[in-house]
């Protein structure tokens, strides 16, 4: 009570003493959590530990009014580990307690903090790694109420190519602990073929919505070269008007020099890849 009686002295002179008004009533709650913790909870990890990274950030004048009259000063290191950990905490709980992918997961991530208990990995690694192991799993069943198989693992990689190395872990970890067989191999047509798949479904959303020119340049362009010719989108980051030239069934894209056609508007369905046009003389 004392201290929050000095916190509303303190907001008065920091904001004013009209927005101290209105507003110190949001900090109340803080200071009620606290009230039984300190000083246990007179540092910045006790803090963290309590409120979250999240929830310190929410309280940032309290936080200014601590690190002014106890000392009390954030530690970014501290506080991304923190945020590290929730989000960690968040992928082990996004399975039902008690089911072999909740087991799995929760053991590899035993395995992993062990790790770093040895200074082997960090948190973030961690989450990187259960990320995608998570996902796996939800391939398999989405209760994760059987461990995935090779058809579950190569449907993973076909639509996620760039996680090999990611999911690689668990997969060797499965492999070990359950007993499993899994190579994390990628087929390459498979994988073509999900892209392609992916690519069409964009330009079908794009073509149920009422896209203004801004829009077409941006967003409708860059994912029919993609395609129809091929072209990464980030190589038409940078594209503008004077780029582009329209008639009354698409556009031609001039890239490095090079033409390529592409359907617009209603009659830009997806179909087989367009041909390129010559080099601009």
């Amino acid at each position: 009570a004392a201290a929050f009686r000095e916190f509303g002295q303190w907001l008065i002179n920091a904001v004013g003493p009209h927005k101290a008004c209105q507003t110190i009533h949001r900090y109340l709650q803080f200071f009620l959590d606290i009230n039984d913790r300190w000083p246990a909870c007179a540092n910045y990890q006790a803090l963290l530990d309590l409120f979250g990274a999240e929830g310190l950030r929410r309280a940032r004048l309290p936080m200014r009014w601590l690190k002014e009259t106890r000392g009390i000063v954030a530690d970014a290191a501290l506080r991304q580990a923190d945020s590290e950990r929730r989000r960690i905490a968040a992928i082990l709980a996004s399975f039902p307690e008690g089911n072999v992918g909740a087991k799995a997961l929760v053991a590899f991530a035993n395995e992993l903090e062990a790790r770093h208990a040895q200074g082997k990995t960090s948190l973030h690694s961690i989450r990187l790694a259960l990320s995608p192991a998570a996902s796996l799993l939800r391939r398999g069943d989405r209760d994760g109420r059987k461990l995935p198989g090779q058809p579950a693992l190569d449907d993973f990689l076909a639509e996620s190519p760039g996680q090999k190395a990611d999911v690689t872990g668990f997969v060797n970890f499965l492999n070990d602990a359950f007993g499993g067989e899994l190579v994390p191999h990628i087929d390459e047509l498979q994988v073509e073929k999900a892209r392609r798949s992916a690519l069409e479904g964009k330009l079908m959303d794009l073509l149920r919505q009422n896209l203004g020119p801004d829009d077409v340049l941006k967003r409708w362009i860059p994912c029919a070269l993609e395609y129809f010719h091929d072209v990464p989108a980030r190589a038409v980051k940078a594209l503008t008007d004077h780029d582009v030239t329209r008639d009354d069934s698409g556009a031609v894209v001039t890239l490095n020099g090079i033409k390529y056609w592409v359907p617009i508007g209603a009659t830009s369905s997806p179909r087989p890849r367009c041909p390129t046009l010559p080099p601009s003389s």
